[in-house]
């Protein structure tokens, strides 16, 4: 099958985000009671959008969380991964739970553009057309495994391909005809969506309520975790007093 070449089909190394994979049996009730949204539910294959709060409901950090075979795989902003593992491990008490950085052993691409689906699947990915935020599956390579998974940021498809550090992006996309681009046009994309970015449009002074991200990263009726008190007080009162939005000029 001959390669896809579009010039709106691009991918963007974004391997200076960070990278943590929870293992032990505990893992899913551990972060359960951690960040915002369901992960309790989550089986393999599956993912979603979370925030982690304080416990005044105020957003420490946002992250990608991937339902592996046995483990998950937390996606955050760069340089708070060691912010993030240290603030997981502080709640740990006699919970089964492993917290490693593997942000220096998988590097990270997302695919962008219309025909991105069909690029994974030439590469063995299955059904991707159909995926929501936060799906995944394993990519078998030639002598390598990845992780491909709905990255749900920009306002035109998007996977998130997470690569062993001994794998050469361009053997894998490069030979697909997908040329790399900048991380601006990625953020084009994203604002073009009106999907916030923590660090820059969210920050510690920021309620999760006032995100507009709700629908996809809370859950009202998952029962506790930390700043849930908060956040469900805001939810019966029905509004905040801002809200995160986008306009056009």
């Amino acid at each position: 099958m001959e390669p896809i070449t579009s010039p709106t089909l691009f991918y963007v190394d974004r391997s200076d985000r960070g990278r943590l994979r929870l293992t032990g049996k505990d893992r899913q009730s551990f972060l359960q009671g951690m960040v915002s949204n369901d992960v309790a539910r989550l089986t393999p294959g599956q993912g979603c959008y979370a925030f982690m709060l304080d416990a005044t409901g105020h957003v420490l950090a946002d992250m990608h969380v991937l339902c592996l075979e046995n483990s998950l795989l937390l996606d955050v902003e760069p340089g708070i991964a060691s912010f993030v593992a240290e603030t997981l491990d502080r709640y740990l008490i006699m919970e089964k739970v492993r917290i490693t950085d593997v942000s220096d052993d998988l590097r990270q691409y997302t695919l962008v553009g219309a025909v991105a689906a069909d690029v994974l699947s030439q590469l063995g990915a299955p059904g991707t057309e159909n995926w929501t935020e936060g799906d995944n599956a394993t990519l078998d390579l030639q002598n390598d495994t990845a992780i491909v998974a709905a990255a749900g940021i920009a306002s035109v498809p998007a996977f998130d391909i997470y690569l062993p550090a001994a794998v050469n992006v361009d053997s894998v996309l490069g030979a697909q005809g997908v040329l790399p681009h900048s991380l601006e046009a990625l953020e084009v994309l994203r604002i073009e969506a009106g999907i916030p970015r923590f660090g820059q449009d969210i920050d510690s002074r920021v309620l999760a309520p006032e995100t507009g991200q709700q629908k996809r990263g809370v859950n009202y009726r998952k029962g506790c975790y930390i700043g849930q008190e908060i956040v469900a007080r805001i939810d019966a009162r029905g509004h905040t007093n801002r809200s995160f939005t986008g306009f056009t000029l």
